[in-house]
């Protein structure tokens, strides 16, 4: 954040050191001229402040930087104002005397420093972990201001390294970031130059100085609503412009959250009222009574229609979708970021708007941007901007009026090349002939066409802006006309402003019976305009069917690639028309390898864009082996980017097609690793279906239970939830056991689904870290992995794995000498002998209560210390169940104190005082005939 002004304090110890003086009462300049200085470094400018800027109240233009201020320059009794920003509303902060100031530490000259979560800078520190001493604090030329620290490091090395953007102090912020490089209240995360960090606080040197905290504005304040007042008025038509998660941190402070809210998102309506403090009371169009309470930064205008007006449509499908108010049909693709025109409004302000091909569509007013006057005329008199729905004669009537209300030299008579000889200008009955002449051309009037033509009044090729009649008749599909200015020896290869040729003008006007007629006279078939686009790219673009069969037909070459590299079957891609795209891939001249600039190949663009179609009849004309394993040069194949997309459709062509579910990139990773980490379920589960490895690991040695378990957020949240994660996972999350009142974690259900599918927890990275590292150590989350290993496994087991006493639980205990392993936990406590082999058990081996993989990762992080650890635990826990036992055995079974010292007939014992009261065994009921004492 830079202001205009430069700093009084500064500028003063620069004269002063230079010779000169500077006082306040002056306003900063300088009273004295620098002895001995030539005028023009007299009159070198000081840098600029750079963050928050702090003007005297008393002082006639005199401000500070934030280190003057808080350094205690000028008058401490003086009150001052606080600028956020240059031209921001100014806050006063009063006199500083007496005021709070704290001390402050962070990374400034002197602190210890070590490499930081972005370094990619090698071994200039000598290694990972090798420290270094910050010399000083610098800006990044002009691009941001105390964003770059000066580290030398104990190599001897030294250089500027990306530091972080805040410094946390005891209740405040430091910036140091090209943003904000200045102070503020309260800590938020923020980065240094261009979003990256280098360094990493070690330790801090004993103190930077002191600042007052008082004075400083509260981070996280949006700095353009301090002391601004709603920029709406009652009435007027607003839309939510923010996602749900930045609209639910929106709302602290201006209403609060409701869960409601969240149907907001992308909703019009209009302000019912201001609030006193500024939030904006929103009545919407869904015919909710509820009014909702917003705070304005969330909304935007929405604005006003009128009909006749050119507007633009988002490009953005899903959002088309939404807004559609019509049922959804295949064409209304083309509507995506298309130009059209406003028909009529209906009064619940949405637009019925009408196509290029005269087809309508009726939308809600969020999706349609209104054109600057001046863009609007131009969309009219390019053909760049052919997306809009007025007929040619309407654009060439606009033309003729631009060029009425402009001197003479705006148009110009044309030869065949569409240019006039030396740029001069035309005599106006010259320009006045050209206007009716293409006029009656667009008009279709063939006879008075003929007769101009007859009297010379004007040459076949006379344009306008570049524009000429057989351009027109072509356009409008006047096809005596066009054969009229053809027998005349109309320039077939005549061009406009754009480049475009006659042939452009048919493919755009949907005009296939003149597209022959040109083809017949010799009109160039791949003539490309000024951003590289054929007549065939025009067509397909507009999805004019007969169009691309004809120019086909005539010989247009379907691998022609525009400014972007695109082909028409590129473009045919990503507008989804079935009957186009077979007339292109079945064209015999077609390149299956055709690549744009962004180096994709169709079938690339096909997986992008989630044609499954395209993959398909591609896959079906050229193979896996020529199509469907080719990689791009980052290494990502077809699969990779429908796996990246979610694109489960295009997915299962290509693996129909048998194209390798594990082709790998450039970095290792397979499909199934790429779905998983971006959680698109559908298609890691199409993959693990389809018998992919998921144990597959990267160069790092990631595997995707690794991702699974690095997920964040709730269950809930994940991509795609109600369309495939929720049906997906719904058997795993009906055998997990989460008794917690928080919401499900996404990292629990994908490591337990990851578990189901066969996944090995106990990978170890490079980092060495395995899946359930991962997870952290909460209680909840092991407890409920346990437990759905447990479920699991029981699911899974035979008869042989479960428990033979009690055939509840898994057989979870090993009997030592014999190693059989008949029974679970709970039944093997009071077993003396096997049941299998009726040996004497020795030493009873029991499963840790973790999973397997649990354990292993522990004993494997923890190293060989940490293995014996758990070893002389696990013989600890197996000596005191054998005192347990042994005490169990020795106490009287009826008191549950005493020791047992009368024994019966039967062999069953109790102790002295409740074997005198006994008359049957309490074992085994038969009669005692005898008592015998016992001495131990």
């Amino acid at each position: 954040i830079r202001h205009t002004v430069s700093c009084s304090e500064c500028n003063r110890r620069s004269l002063a050191s230079a010779g000169g003086s500077l006082s306040a009462s002056s306003g900063g300049r300088s009273s004295v001229g620098a002895v001995g200085r030539s005028p023009h470094h007299q009159q070198q400018q000081q840098p600029v402040i750079q963050g928050i800027r702090w003007t005297c109240a008393e002082c006639d233009n005199y401000s500070l930087c934030s280190a003057c201020y808080h350094g205690d320059a000028h008058n401490l009794d003086h009150e001052f104002y606080r600028f956020d920003y240059n031209k921001s509303a100014r806050v006063s902060v009063g006199k500083r005397r007496g005021c709070v100031k704290m001390d402050a530490r962070g990374i400034f000259a002197g602190a210890r420093v070590v490499r930081g979560p972005d370094w990619d800078w090698g071994r200039q520190d000598g290694g990972d972990g090798r420290p270094g001493r910050v010399l000083d604090i610098r800006g990044w030329e002009n691009e941001s201001g105390r964003s770059v620290a000066n580290v030398r490091w104990d190599n001897g090395l030294s250089n500027v390294y990306r530091v972080r953007g805040s410094i946390r102090f005891r209740d405040f912020l430091v910036h140091l970031s090209p943003f904000y490089p200045s102070y503020s209240r309260y800590s938020t995360p923020i980065v240094g130059h261009k979003g990256k960090v280098d360094l990493k606080l070690l330790q801090a040197p004993a103190s930077w100085g002191l600042y007052y905290r008082d004075h400083l504005p509260v981070l996280g304040e949006r700095l353009d609503s301090v002391g601004g007042g709603c920029p709406y008025r009652v009435g007027e038509r607003v839309r939510v412009a923010r996602s749900e998660a930045q609209l639910r941190v929106m709302q602290e402070g201006h209403g609060g959250w409701n869960e409601k809210m969240s149907e907001l998102v992308g909703q019009c309506g209009h302000v019912h009222r201001i609030t006193e403090r500024g939030d904006v009371r929103v009545q919407f169009d869904s015919g909710q009574a509820q009014r909702w309470t917003l705070n304005p930064d969330a909304l935007e205008r929405v604005a006003s229609l009128r009909a006749g007006q050119l507007v633009r449509v988002l490009d953005d499908e899903t959002e088309l979708r939404r807004c559609l108010v019509d049922s959804w049909q295949d064409w209304h693709r083309s509507l995506a970021g298309s130009l059209v025109k406003v028909h009529s409004v209906h009064s619940d302000s949405s637009a019925l708007v009408v196509t290029s091909e005269n087809r309508t569509a009726r939308l809600d007013p969020s999706v349609l941007v209104r054109l600057q006057q001046s863009a609007e005329t131009a969309a009219n008199n390019r053909m760049a901007s052919h997306d809009i729905g007025a007929p040619l004669n309407v654009l060439v009537q606009k033309l003729i009026e631009l060029t009425s209300s402009t001197d003479a030299g705006a148009a110009s008579t044309s030869t065949a090349g569409g240019s006039s000889a030396g740029g001069s200008a035309a005599s106006s009955s010259s320009l006045g002939a050209c206007r009716s002449f293409l006029a009656e051309v667009s008009q279709g009037n063939l006879e008075t066409v003929r007769q101009m033509l007859a009297s010379r009044a004007t040459p076949v090729d006379g344009s306008i802006n570049g524009k000429t009649g057989l351009m027109v008749a072509c356009h409008q599909g006047h096809l005596e006309v066009v054969k009229l200015l053809l027998s005349h020896k109309a320039s077939v290869s005549a061009i406009d402003e754009e480049r475009d040729t006659p042939l452009h003008y048919a493919a755009f006007g949907n005009q296939p019976a003149a597209i022959k007629l040109l083809a017949a006279a010799g009109a160039p078939m791949d003539a490309q305009n000024n951003t590289g686009c054929t007549a065939l790219h025009v067509a397909v673009n507009k999805q004019h069917k007969d169009c691309v069969q004809a120019l086909l037909q005539l010989g247009a070459s379907p691998n022609c690639q525009d400014s972007y590299g695109d082909t028409a079957l590129h473009d045919a891609i990503g507008r989804a028309s079935t009957d186009i795209l077979n007339l292109l891939v079945q064209h015999q001249q077609l390149k299956p390898h055709s690549r744009n600039k962004r180096g994709f190949e169709p079938l690339h663009q096909a997986a992008l864009k989630g044609n499954a179609g395209a993959a398909a009849a591609l896959l079906a004309r050229f193979g896996p082996e020529d199509c469907g394993n080719r990689r791009k040069d980052d290494g990502f194949a077809p699969l990779h980017l429908a796996a990246l997309n979610g694109h489960v459709s295009v997915a299962r062509a290509l693996l129909d097609a048998g194209c390798n579910a594990e082709i790998r990139n450039q970095r290792g990773q397979t499909p199934f690793l790429l779905a998983v980490c971006q959680a698109k379920l559908a298609v890691a589960s199409l993959l693990a279906d389809r018998g992919a490895d998921v144990n597959a690991a990267d160069e790092d040695q990631d595997r995707a239970c690794h991702f699974a378990a690095m997920r964040s957020g709730p269950y809930s949240k994940l991509p795609e939830f109600r369309l495939h994660a929720a049906p997906i996972l719904a058997p795993t999350v009906a055998l997990l056991d989460w008794n917690s009142k928080a919401p499900m974690p996404a990292k629990l259900v994908l490591t337990a689904w990851m578990l189901q599918l066969g996944a090995d927890l106990g990978a170890v990275n490079r980092k060495g870290q395995t899946a359930v590292s991962l997870l952290g150590n909460e209680p909840d989350i092991v407890t409920c992995l346990n437990l759905f290993h447990r479920k699991l496994s029981l699911e899974r087991a035979d008869a042989d794995s479960l428990c033979q006493v009690c055939q509840d639980d898994l057989s979870s205990v090993t009997f030592e000498p014999c190693g059989h392993r008949i029974s679970c936990d709970h039944c093997s406590a009071k077993m003396r002998l096997c049941l299998r082999c009726k040996q004497p058990i020795e030493r009873k081996l029991r499963d840790q209560d973790l999973i397997p993989a649990v354990a292993a990762a522990a004993a494997a992080e923890a190293g060989t210390s940490g293995g014996r650890q758990q070893n002389n635990l696990f013989e600890m826990q197996e000596e005191l169940q054998r005192l347990r036992e042994k005490v169990a055995n020795e106490e009287c079974s009826i008191c549950m104190d005493n020791p047992r010292t009368v024994a019966f007939l039967c062999g069953h014992q109790a102790c002295t005082d409740c074997a005198q009261a006994l008359v049957q065994c309490h074992m085994c009921r038969k009669p005692i005939q005898a008592r015998i004492q016992l001495y131990k």
